[in-house]
């Protein structure tokens, strides 16, 4: 949160001298902690679920190689990103209010969509795909592919 006030208002220096300069107050740490796990329980239902649906659905198979298990890795993160991209948004619109003039996420949503349209629910899915895709496509499959090697489960293909 506090790198994200940093970002938006060029606040810099360290939590407790904006704490002890009563600039924020300790509650205001924690601003769109709901939106956090709005967006994180949806999006790893979709990192699993994507994965599962490219490895048994499009390759048609349970034994897959090392670059269907990748692919399907990316797969699931793709639709991690778009899925949660929306929380994300609004979680970052929370948190970009100045302290102690905070909105709720249910407004900071309808404003967002009356003045900017739906689709600025997807601001910043560009980057999250071109950065964190591949690492969260990389993390997933290596885990999906070691868990399956090391329990038996994948042949040696």
């Amino acid at each position: 949160m506090l790198k994200i006030k940093s970002q938006m208002y060029n606040q810099d220096g360290p939590v407790l001298s904006l704490l002890s300069s009563g600039r924020i107050r300790m509650p205001d740490l924690w601003t769109g902690w709901t939106w956090t796990m709005a967006r994180n329980v949806p999006g790893s239902f979709a990192l699993f679920g994507g994965q599962e649906v490219a490895r048994h659905w499009l390759f048609k198979q349970h034994d897959t190689s090392v670059v269907q298990h990748f692919a399907a890795s990316m797969f699931g993160a793709t639709c991690s990103i778009l899925v949660a991209s929306p929380f994300d948004v609004i979680k970052t619109r929370v948190q970009g209010e100045h302290f102690g003039q905070s909105k709720s996420g249910f407004v900071v949503a309808r404003e967002l969509v009356r003045n900017e349209g739906f689709l600025a629910l997807l601001k910043g899915v560009t980057p999250k795909m071109l950065v964190i895709g591949p690492k969260l496509a990389y993390g997933m499959g290596l885990a999906q592919l070691l868990s399956a090697k090391l329990l038996g489960r994948e042949g040696n293909r």
